[in-house]
């Protein structure tokens, strides 16, 4: 999905689960990621430029995934 209208719609419908998003290392990047009763579900990667996000990239967690402690506070 594209858009700053699409994107902020799509964030609403998921809010909960997003904001029960915990932020990890997954693949040495950071990432947050959803985990229902502490089963990874989904990750998301936020990029930004220049103070703005550029892109949410959310994609369902995969068994092959290594998941660390997240690194230094500002690497998200």
């Amino acid at each position: 999905m594209t858009g700053a209208s699409d994107i902020a719609a799509e964030t609403a419908r998921f809010r909960d689960r997003i904001r029960a998003a915990c932020r990890l290392t997954v693949n040495g990047r950071p990432m947050y990621v959803i985990a229902p009763g502490g089963r990874p579900f989904a990750t998301i990667e936020i990029s930004t430029a220049g103070g703005r996000v550029t892109r949410i990239t959310l994609q369902s967690a995969r068994t092959e995934d290594r998941f660390d402690a997240p690194g230094p506070p500002n690497t998200l």
